[in-house]
């Protein structure tokens, strides 16, 4: 199976949302709709012999409807190749129950725009992601799509919303985003706006967890409750939120900027020499090192490449992607060597260059 050009390399996606606000900090949005089935288990609670027959019917009903079937084209997880599941999966095209269990379908929309699954953790997921502050881009492109929903009988409560596998999704949305936090996270404010944003109904994590300061200085937020809230409202929230966010960032690089201008010109200055040059570097290096390049592209220290091609080398520094672009599954195949290379070619223009009239 040929998975489309959009899925391998997001620079030649159709369609993707986006937003001119703060793209620099705001890295990306995402968007899941949970539904599960009136009166049938939740999918832990079934074999998946059952759950194959439950999610087959499911996308059946949606196969009937032409605005949706022409819209979109469809892929078996069981006919799944493991190179085209893994990259799949690394690009959250589907849960991790989906790709394990093999038991489900999926649909994307041609412009890869959203997607539409059942045979994951709940029965059925609607998902959706962009760049920058376009949470209500996502919502709206939901209740374009909202029809497909129409027909099936989704448990729910008047008082909650819909019924998930997750207690803390109860409601049935949720709004993700990831953000580049270097001054925040480094900052000895950090603990005040985390505690500011968890008043005020959010919660700001790093993407890997609870390290801190976290692998490349990037954060998860999102919001704490789903339940009995409207898709409209909680993109409003998100969208408040990340703007609060963002603003408090700019501010604190600013700070930085003025307080520790050598040491951090030290710190891209290393991490931009040890990227152009290695010729061998694992994933959570490269992560970590690749705060220092986006601080310096966004600064304009570092020419030659853009925001645009650092958000494509973490794409690309991926394992699965890796793998699935080289043909490479030998046990000799060497991923650090690999990423290194993908690394190199990407900066091979990239240039330092410490302009004082560009500094604030």
């Amino acid at each position: 199976m040929s998975l489309p050009h959009g899925i391998v390399d997001s620079e030649q996606a159709p369609h993707r949302f986006q937003s001119r606000f703060y793209p620099e900090i705001v890295l990306s949005a995402r968007m899941i709709v949970y539904r599960n089935l009136r009166n049938i288990p939740f999918p832990n609670r079934l074999p998946d012999r059952e759950y194959a027959m439950i999610s087959h019917q499911v996308l059946d009903s949606l196969h009937a409807d032409p605005r949706w079937r022409e819209s979109c084209f469809q892929l078996e997880a069981e006919q799944l190749e493991q190179k085209d599941a893994d990259l799949l999966s690394e690009r959250q095209f589907g849960d991790t129950d989906f790709f394990h269990r093999k038991c489900g379908s999926m649909f994307l929309k041609h412009d890869l725009s959203t997607v539409v699954y059942s045979g994951g953790s709940d029965h059925v997921k609607w998902t959706a992601q962009g760049t920058g502050v376009c949470f209500r881009q996502l919502a709206d492109a939901f209740h374009r799509d909202s029809f497909v929903f129409a027909e099936l009988p989704f448990a729910s409560d008047d008082s909650i919303g819909f019924f998930t596998s997750d207690l803390h999704d109860a409601g049935g949305v949720r709004f993700y985003s990831i953000l580049h936090l270097p001054a925040a996270f480094y900052s000895d404010g950090f603990a005040k706006i985390a505690t500011e944003l968890s008043s005020a109904g959010f919660q700001l994590t790093s993407l890997y967890g609870q390290l801190h300061p976290p692998p490349g200085a990037l954060g998860l937020l999102t919001h704490k409750q789903c339940a009995g809230i409207s898709v409209n409202e909680l993109a409003e929230r998100m969208e408040h939120g990340a703007f609060l966010l963002a603003r408090w960032e700019r501010a604190a690089r600013r700070a930085m900027l003025r307080e520790a201008k050598t040491r951090i010109q030290d710190m891209i200055a290393r991490g931009f020499g040890i990227l152009k040059h290695a010729r061998s570097i694992s994933r959570e290096e490269f992560i970590a090192l690749h705060s220092a390049l986006r601080i310096g592209v966004d600064l304009g220290w570092i020419r030659g490449v853009t925001s645009g091609h650092v958000n494509r080398l973490v794409e690309r520094a991926g394992i699965a992607y890796l793998r699935y672009t080289l043909s490479e599954t030998a046990p000799e195949f060497d991923p650090d060597a690999a990423r290194a290379k993908v690394i190199r070619d990407t900066m091979a223009n990239a240039r330092l260059v410490f302009d004082e009239s560009l500094e604030g």
